[in-house]
């Protein structure tokens, strides 16, 4: 099995490996390079030292892991959407998104185009215990959420997270009271996804 154990970079930017064999493989040709543990990689072929050098800069620059770049792992971290963040309303009454992306799996997304879905922050306390001020919201946009969603609307001026009962918008804070659904809302979306830091 191929591994790459540690590595560091000389003051010129040649990489020296301390494992004994890494395999290397471009689109033509399968290089071993071969390595000693005290003297660097030793190789006929110089490109590899420089190929293995930039793959491992731009695995570390991706979180990734060397073997996952050049194919040789199976384990692929699952791509992901980087979605914008809301928290408040604009002056004209639209969300306003901060300049964050969060990134989200895209299995998150159940198929959907990353455009339908932006991530809400909750601020305010009428879903406590079941929101907590600072949670984040998946937000997939629809006008229409069914009978039980969290929605996610604006109501007389206001951005509201409610349980969507019938005409009737919940929240869970028994403190704060029920409110009628009414024409002048705007639904913006339905929540699917809580993200709380622990």
């Amino acid at each position: 099995m191929v591994r790459f154990l540690t590595s560091r970079f000389s003051e010129e930017g040649c990489v020296q490996l301390l494992d004994c064999r890494i395999l290397v493989r471009f689109p033509d040709r399968v290089v071993f390079v071969s390595v000693i543990e005290d003297l660097g990689a030793q190789t006929a072929d110089i490109n590899a030292v420089a190929y293995v050098a930039r793959l491992l800069r731009l695995a570390a620059a991706l979180s990734v892991t060397p073997e996952w770049l050049s194919g040789m792992e199976a384990n692929a971290p699952e791509p992901s959407a980087l979605l914008p963040v809301a928290q408040e309303l604009d002056e004209q009454g639209g969300l306003r998104f901060t300049e964050e992306r969060v990134p989200v799996p895209r299995s998150f997304l159940h198929g959907g185009d990353s455009g339908s879905f932006f991530i809400l922050r909750v601020t305010g306390l009428a879903m406590y215990p079941r929101l907590l001020s600072g949670d984040c919201l998946l937000v997939e946009k629809t006008a229409e959420p069914k009978d039980g969603a969290i929605a996610v609307l604006v109501q007389d001026g206001a951005l509201l997270v409610r349980t969507v009962s019938g005409e009737t918008l919940l929240p869970a804070n028994p403190e704060y009271p029920p409110r009628a659904l009414d024409h002048t809302a705007r639904i913006l979306g339905r929540a699917v996804m809580l993200v709380r830091a622990l």
